[in-house]
This record gives C-alpha cells, sequence and structure tokens, in this order.
C-alpha cells in the first residue's frame, strides 16, 4: 500500500507531539500527501494557542506530553467559545492502551487514533478520510491489525468487525 495524497489541495494541519524527530516524522508525511500548511507544537499548551489563533482542519496529537497532554488539549478546544475550534478535527497518536483514556478521548469527541508504531501508508489512509472524506483504498481506512491504525473513535478494532 503506498501513501495517499489528499485531494484537498488547501488542508492545513497542527502537530502537536513532544518528541522532535516524531513530530518532524508526521510532518514531513503530511507535506509529502500534499498538505498546503503545517504548524507544529511541542506540548498541549502550545497546540491549543496555535489551534485557537490558526484553525487547522485537523490536529494530530500525542496523548502523553508534559506539562500540558492531548487530552488537556481536546478539553480546552471542546470548550472553546469559537465554534471553528470547539469542532476541530483530533486525531491522537499514542502508544498508550488505557481504555479509560479512550474512553474519556471519546467522551470528548476526538475523531480516531493511530497507535505507535505506525506505517506511513495506514496512517496517510486515516489522515485522507479525516479530510476527504474518503480514501483511495476504502477497506483500508480503518487500518488492517498488523499498521495499528483505527479512524474509529468507539475503540472497535477491525478484526472485531469482521465476520
Amino acid at each position: 500500500m503506498a501513501i495517499e495524497k489528499l485531494a484537498r489541495t488547501n488542508a492545513r494541519f497542527l502537530v502537536v507531539e513532544d518528541d522532535q524527530a516524531t513530530r518532524e516524522l508526521i510532518t514531513r508525511l503530511l507535506e509529502v500527501m500534499g498538505a498546503a500548511k503545517v504548524w507544529q507544537a511541542k506540548d498541549g499548551s502550545e497546540g491549543l494557542r496555535i489551534a485557537c489563533t490558526e484553525k487547522p482542519d485537523l490536529i494530530l496529537c500525542d496523548l502523553e506530553m508534559a506539562p500540558v497532554d492531548g487530552l488537556s488539549l481536546l478539553a480546552g478546544l471542546r470548550f472553546s467559545r469559537d465554534f471553528q475550534v470547539s469542532s476541530a478535527k483530533v486525531i491522537f497518536f499514542t502508544s498508550d492502551k488505557d481504555l479509560e483514556t479512550m474512553k474519556k478521548a471519546r467522551q470528548l469527541g476526538v475523531e480516531g487514533y493511530v497507535s505507535k508504531p505506525f506505517n506511513p501508508p495506514g496512517f496517510s489512509a486515516i489522515i485522507r478520510k479525516a479530510i476527504d472524506g474518503t480514501a483511495a483504498n476504502e477497506s483500508n481506512t480503518t487500518g488492517a491489525s498488523s499498521d495499528n491504525t483505527t479512524a474509529d473513535p468507539q475503540g472497535t478494532t477491525p478484526d472485531a468487525n469482521r465476520s
């Protein structure tokens, strides 16, 4: 599976990640996909500030950061008085498998999540679906179990949905 290109040529992203190497990798992947603009933030506080001023189309956010984590960023977005900010699409990427954390994220309206480590083609399919509403290969938009990606914020796995 190849990295999917975005259909929208004006898509703007915010990457919120405390690890610089991961932040740069995701930024580069988004640029290869055709992102018009990518902002970067090293924690949730900086991410919230950028999200409120720039209003990106999609926020890709790590869950585990200090001093402000991903859940706090998401809560800050949802409580904004600016509708464009409060309704922002957010996808978490994390190695955290804690069900309680994922439940809180779902309650706050997370768009989906990607488990670390992720593979670029599966990751690009999730991003394209969130931005464009479609993916080049619809059967891969929720990710295969081998690529650790899912657009399903309800927490079900692709294998659980197969009969």
